[in-house]
């Protein structure tokens, strides 16, 4: 029996290969579908080829920039908690807890994967290092610290993560740590690394220029001036140096990174009280200069972090802020989750954003 279809359309359907399929996407329509489909999914299609990698390298960038916040506490109640924030809706996800929870602790993010360090649990310090990797969403127990620290400064240079400062308690009496770690994902073990000039707690940290800075923070009496930086790349055996001093001292700041030589310092304590004034530091010239407008509300103990180009500073008085490079201050909407927490007391926690690469 004869078809009644035409002989030409009986020829088998020739499908067109992941490479031709990607030849006939135009570089405007890949871009809106990693924009539209999950992360996951993204990931996936710039896997596909180089040009459609190019194509959705911004949408998935972009997706992929969150402000996590973990751990702190509410009262005398210590927290594990975590949440993020999506710049892009401006709303609060639930993320699973962490394995313990943690106060005073200190954050460091390495690609996708964000470490968290040290702290304390209310009773004692912490040794242990928990990894939360934004793509899967999970937690992951990593190797403990050679030693305890609470209020530690960190970063990530190379790929290298590198632990400071700090102390070996919660509350009095502790020693204040001069010991340095660096741990290396690969390898999964921790190294002891020549340590501080001095001892400090509750400081600031920050990378740039391949330097790790160290700033202000207590070493139980005054805020410190002080400032020390870290280069691994330094062939005497310190590797520590002191550079400028900040124009006044301070304690329980926060500070971010823009570009990659200039740091913000904002909010903390003086000698004598909580301060809205922020510092500037160039590290090509090695000054500081003075920020003009401050910060909208004087707070300490707060968390900040860098989400698609946009400083954030969460906790203190239960907002979060949102602090554009030139220091105009925009009011955000009120946040559940922690920084609302951070309402009905000061939050004593560890914020970090994760940029997908």
């Amino acid at each position: 029996m004869q078809s009644c279809w035409p002989r030409k359309l009986q020829t088998p359907v020739q499908h067109p290969s992941p490479a031709t399929f990607g030849r006939l996407l135009p570089d405007e329509l890949i871009g809106r579908i990693a924009t539209f489909v999950s992360l996951h999914d993204a990931l996936i299609l710039r896997a596909t080829s180089t040009r459609i990698r190019v194509a959705a390298s911004a949408a998935t960038r972009q997706g992929g920039s969150v402000l996590v916040v973990c751990g702190g506490c509410h009262g005398l109640q210590t927290l594990s908690f975590a949440e993020k924030l999506d710049p892009q809706i401006g709303s609060w996800e639930q993320l699973p807890d962490m394995d313990e929870p943690r106060r005073c602790a200190v954050a460091v993010v390495r690609g996708s994967r964000m470490y968290v360090i040290g702290g304390s649990n209310g009773s004692c310090a912490l040794a242990s290092v928990e990894r939360f990797n934004v793509e899967l969403g999970c937690w992951e127990r990593l190797q403990d610290m050679p030693d305890c620290r609470v209020w530690a400064c960190a970063g990530n240079i190379g790929g290298t993560l590198y632990v400071c400062a700090g102390t070996d308690g919660l509350s009095s009496p502790h020693s204040y740590v001069r010991s340095m770690h660096s741990f290396q994902e690969d390898l999964g073990v921790w190294q002891t690394l020549p340590p501080m000039l001095h001892g400090r707690r509750c400081a600031v940290s920050a990378v740039l220029l391949g330097c790790l800075y160290v700033c202000g923070g207590s070493n139980g009496k005054l805020p410190l001036r002080s400032v020390e930086r870290f280069d691994p790349r330094c062939k005497q055996l310190s590797k520590w140096t002191e550079v400028a001093p900040m124009p006044s001292g301070r304690r329980h700041a926060t500070c971010f990174v823009a570009g990659e030589a200039t740091l913000f310092v904002l909010g903390g304590q003086d000698a004598s009280h909580c301060t809205s004034s922020g510092l500037a530091f160039d590290a090509r010239a090695g000054s500081w200069t003075t920020l003009q407008p401050q910060i909208a509300l004087g707070r300490w103990w707060a968390t900040s972090a860098v989400v698609a180009g946009q400083p954030y500073i969460c906790g203190g008085y239960g907002r979060v802020f949102r602090i554009g490079i030139s220091g105009e201050v925009c009011r955000g909407r009120p946040t559940m989750g922690a920084t609302s927490i951070a309402a009905s007391g000061p939050m004593w926690g560890c914020v970090q954003c994760s940029h997908l690469p």
